[in-house]
């Protein structure tokens, strides 16, 4: 039996060693990676799983009881009398918190606080009517409660003067006309101009607010002032007009244009503008937008 020194003893066990390590370390080493890369746990569901797995009744009800609790959250973040109450109540007077109690939502409460601030006055049922997202099934539910009474004007708080106001056409009105409507200045009066110039002219009065045009409190006021008419608007010969004129009008894009130039190629010129409505491409929210914008002529 060969005899050996304490190195050469020393290096046989050390070679011995790193022979082991180099058998088994890998196995080690992916065992290590495999652990690094298993997937976020929540609770015990894995998470890039939570697509596929089939979810058990009880987890489904806690995300269930879950969403709930939120939705109610929100609903009570909104408004937060959950009762309608009956009383009776003046418009010119009300405050916003009893508009909530009433049953009002958030938007309609804030309109009609502001524009009775801003100096309108409700007279009659009629006015309420007239107010922007008023909720109108709930006015005419407490008709029998309101009181139109007008308080002095000494107690209306935060009021414009008052302007002896006249109804204008809005697609012929000059800008002497807009000023003596309330809360209507030259920047206002400009940004109306500009958008009637690009549409070809006004088809409703509700169109004073695409854009923010006007915001809804100015608008909210002015409405039962304002009148429209149709005839005054400046139509597209929609056999004749190319892209370049169509895209100019604010509601006319590629995609709408594309379908109405294709539909004309294929088909002839169209009899009636009416006839956009056979173009399956064209969505009938489009279709019935700029429908009052076409013409043959």
């Amino acid at each position: 039996m060969p005899r050996y020194t304490h190195q050469e003893r020393k290096g046989i066990i050390m070679l011995l060693v790193m022979g082991v390590l180099v058998l088994i370390g890998p196995q080690f080493y992916m065992q290590y990676v495999s652990k690094q890369q298993q997937p976020l746990i929540i609770g015990t569901i894995p998470f890039d799983t939570l697509s596929t797995i089939e979810v058990n009744d009880e987890v489904q009800n806690t995300w269930k009881d879950w969403t709930d609790w939120n939705e109610k959250e929100d609903e009570d973040a909104i408004n937060p009398y959950k009762v309608r109450e009956r009383f009776l109540f003046n418009p010119n007077k009300i405050t916003y918190d009893s508009l909530l109690r009433l049953g009002f939502s958030v938007a309609s409460a804030k309109t009609l606080t502001k524009s009775r601030d801003g100096g309108y006055i409700f007279r009659s049922k009629s006015d309420l009517l007239k107010m922007y997202n008023i909720d109108q099934n709930l006015v005419e539910s407490l008709s029998s409660l309101i009181n139109y009474d007008i308080p002095p004007k000494e107690r209306i708080l935060n009021s414009y003067p008052e302007k002896i106001v006249e109804s204008i056409e809005i697609n012929s009105a000059d800008s002497s006309q807009w000023e003596q409507l309330p809360n209507v200045g030259p920047g206002s009066i400009y940004k109306i101009y500009k958008h009637k110039n690009a549409l070809g002219g006004f088809i409703s009065i509700n169109q004073l607010v695409e854009d923010k045009i006007l915001n809804d409190t100015i608008f909210a006021v002015i409405s039962p002032y304002l009148t429209v008419d149709k005839s005054k608007v400046k139509k597209i010969n929609i056999n004749k007009a190319n892209y370049r004129e169509l895209i100019k009008h604010p509601y006319f894009d590629t995609k709408t244009i594309y379908a109405i130039t294709k539909y004309r190629d294929q088909n002839g010129d169209f009899k009636d503008p009416k006839d956009i409505r056979k173009i399956i491409s064209l969505s009938k929210t489009t279709g019935e937008k700029i429908l009052p914008y076409l013409g043959l002529e």
